[in-house]
């Protein structure tokens, strides 16, 4: 598996961002709701070489009421500058956002509205127990980011209705250039990598 994290703006103060480079992939938090944008994006997109695999992740707010589109645009917008074939995108769907009725069906307009943008299906992040909520993101062909904090890799059973899932967070308390960060393991080679970045429209 290739080996990376994910950032946001919490992690800033890495010793040296250079460090990132060592790495196999670097996603970014690009934006959260309807109008947040993470101050580190450009920062850290900056010190990344160019051929360095990345992606982008949007922290999805629906339990503010925000709609679908609205959070799609803020995202897209935001990655317009830095996306490129060498990122995959995501949506980040956690803590307050659980509580919102027919989850799937605003994570699948999202989901829909960035396609229709950018040409790539996005990945959803979550944890391990809320996989089931996603069936019709899973029928969308979007790949799947779970999260379980274990030495143990999930397993096919746990994380239908996706076939197999595409990035594993296996801890969030990794140490990397002076900071504890979330740790993640893509399941495939750099050549699969890609093929979640490829513009399919």
């Amino acid at each position: 598996m290739l080996k990376g994290i994910d950032i946001s703006r919490h992690n800033r103060n890495l010793k040296d961002p250079k460090d990132l480079n060592s790495l196999d992939f670097v996603i970014m938090k690009a934006s959260e709701g309807a109008t947040y944008r993470d101050s580190s994006l450009m920062f850290y997109n900056s010190v990344l070489d160019d051929n360095k695999l990345k992606g982008f992740y949007h922290f999805g707010r629906p339990d503010n009421g925000n709609s679908a589109k609205s959070e799609a645009s803020n995202f897209v917008s935001s990655i317009l500058k830095y996306d490129n074939d060498h990122s995959i995108l995501a949506l980040d769907l956690e803590d307050k956002a659980l509580s919102v009725p027919c989850l799937d069906d605003w994570a699948l307009e999202f989901a829909k509205y960035v396609y229709s943008a950018t040409g790539k299906k996005i990945m959803i992040y979550c944890s391990l127990s809320e996989v089931y909520r996603f069936k019709k993101c899973a029928e969308f062909d979007c790949g799947l980011w779970v999260a379980k904090w274990s030495h143990l890799k999930p397993t096919k059973k746990q994380i239908k209705p996706f076939e197999v899932f595409a990035i594993w967070q296996d801890s969030n308390k990794y140490k990397f250039s002076g900071q504890l960060v979330d740790h993640d393991l893509f399941n495939g080679t750099r050549e699969q990598f890609l093929k979640y970045s490829e513009v399919k429209l």
